[in-house]
């Protein structure tokens, strides 16, 4: 992507690994005030060594860095990786778990953050779900299919101020209603544990909203009964609804597949169109509403994202965009399987029961 194009547009869809990390790289890089980075995930290896060198850079012009990770997610980042970490920025290592009494340790154990946050200076942030582990890097043959949304703007203020406050007592909520952006603006949410609005229901209300078409794509689907329902009424109403899922090839929790597959039944019944993605594991995290609304940002399709992570996430009615995602669906789709109803019928008893014992636990997923 040429930094021309940039120039032109807030708000930029990046889908492919290659001009994803080559930018962000030369964002950090040209970083001469500061970098701010939140991540669930950081692991050793390629991409971890040129975000190091890319952080580098920006020390020596200047820029001060400070980095956010979650202790669960990045619970494999080595010694030696989290002292060069410590040497290069201000690092915090959010909600180490604590083992005591049963509420205490089950608190700091389901309460994450998820939030993928990158803010270069003043000029530009990141978010998405993207992750710092070779799985998305872009030398990796096979690299996630990830989204990560670029964006310059007011919004950039707003996520410098939503990684600060993560920290806080009462961390920044982000929007409190769930209105919808008004011309060709965005909007930021920022959802946390126990705490109102949460991304269900911002889902539900824009599905409820819906006249024309659904587009979802998610890691991992584990929608609960309400979701089911909105989907299948936005159906009866009318709505084409597009699922986006990832397929068996790489990916990282194949039970959660599985507990997934257990609701295309109904769905299939109701003329709900699934797709799974074929090429590497589909990790993007995005939506999109009668192709005039959508949202990128980090939180699943599950209880985690609904309930007890921190996630953030970024509505846009801007038409450029919307028009980005709708190309971007559109190709997945054509690098899928799309899900044939009738023959999902027969498949094996075996699968069946893999399916049933793997919802059983969904209360957890």
């Amino acid at each position: 992507m040429r930094q021309q194009d940039l120039s032109a547009n807030s708000e930029y869809l990046f889908t492919d690994a290659a001009s994803t990390w080559s930018q962000l790289l030369v964002d950090i890089s040209k970083s001469s005030s500061s970098v701010l980075f939140e991540n669930y995930i950081w692991h050793d290896g390629d991409a971890s060594d040129a975000l190091l060198s890319a952080m580098q850079c920006a020390k020596k012009n200047g820029a001060i860095i400070n980095i956010t990770i979650d202790a669960i997610g990045s619970f494999l980042a080595s010694s030696k990786l989290i002292s060069k970490l410590e040497n290069i920025a201000t690092l915090t290592i959010y909600n180490k778990p604590r083992f005591g009494f049963f509420q205490k340790t089950m608190s700091s154990l389901m309460r994450r953050t998820h939030r993928r946050i990158i803010v270069c200076d003043n000029s530009c942030a990141w978010v998405g779900g993207l992750a710092v582990n070779d799985f998305w890097w872009k030398g990796n043959s096979n690299p996630c299919r990830e989204t990560m949304l670029r964006i310059s703007g007011d919004l950039v203020a707003q996520l410098r101020a939503n990684f600060h406050s993560l920290l806080q007592a009462t961390p920044r909520t982000g929007r409190r209603t769930l209105k919808r952006p008004k011309g060709k603006t965005s909007q930021l949410f920022n959802f946390g544990p126990l705490r109102r609005p949460t991304f269900l229901r911002l889902l539900l209300k824009r599905i409820g909203e819906s006249q024309r078409s659904v587009y979802l794509a998610t890691a991992y689907f584990i929608p609960p009964l309400k979701l089911r329902r909105a989907l299948i009424q936005a159906r009866r109403r009318g709505v084409t609804v597009h699922l986006q899922l990832p397929s068996a090839k790489l990916h990282d929790h194949p039970m959660v597949r599985m507990a997934a597959r257990r609701h295309y039944s109904r769905l299939l019944k109701h003329g709900v169109v699934i797709y799974e993605y074929t090429q590497s594991f589909q990790h993007s995290k995005t939506a999109l509403f009668d192709g005039c609304d959508c949202l990128i940002g980090s939180p699943n399709i599950d209880r985690w994202s609904f309930f007890r992570n921190h996630e953030i996430l970024v509505e846009s009615t801007n038409p450029e965009l919307c028009e980005q995602l709708k190309a971007s669906f559109d190709e997945d789709m054509r690098r899928s399987v799309q899900i044939d109803p009738q023959l999902w019928q027969l498949r094996s008893i075996k699968t069946r029961l893999l399916e049933n014992f793997a919802g059983i636990f969904d209360p957890i997923l």
